[in-house]
C-alpha cells in the first residue's frame, strides 16, 4: 500500500521536472503566480501544478499555455486516474481474494 502511494508521488515529481525543464527551455509555456528566473522558485510552482494536476484539482491559478504544456497536463491527468483506478481496482481484488480463501480455509 505504502508503495503504490509512492509510486503515485513520484509520477507527480517526474511531471513536475518535465514542467520545470518545459519552462525554463520555453519560458510562458506556464501562467505562473511567480515571474522569478530560479530554478528552485520555478520547480515550487511546478510541482505545486503537478499535484494539482495529478489529483484532477485544478485550481487554475498556474495554467498551461504552450501545447507542449497542455499536452503534458493533459497526459498527467490521464496517467493520474488510470493509476487511481487500477491501484484501487488491483487492491480491491487482492483484498477479495484473500477473504475468499480466508473463508475457505476456515471452513475446511
Amino acid at each position: 500500500m505504502f508503495g503504490s502511494v509512492c509510486a503515485y508521488m513520484l509520477l507527480a515529481l517526474i511531471f513536475a521536472l518535465a514542467y520545470t525543464f518545459l519552462e525554463l527551455g520555453q519560458p510562458g509555456s506556464f501562467r505562473l503566480e511567480t515571474h522569478s528566473t530560479q530554478v528552485n522558485v520555478i520547480f515550487d510552482e511546478m510541482l505545486y501544478f503537478s499535484l494539482v494536476t495529478v489529483t484532477t484539482l485544478g485550481y487554475g491559478d498556474v495554467v498551461p499555455l504552450g501545447r507542449e504544456a497542455r499536452s503534458l497536463a493533459t497526459a498527467e491527468a490521464i496517467f493520474g486516474q488510470f493509476y487511481i483506478a487500477v491501484v484501487v481496482g488491483r487492491l480491491l481484488s487482492l483484498y477479495m481474494e484473500f477473504h475468499r480463501f480466508a473463508r475457505s480455509n476456515g471452513e475446511n
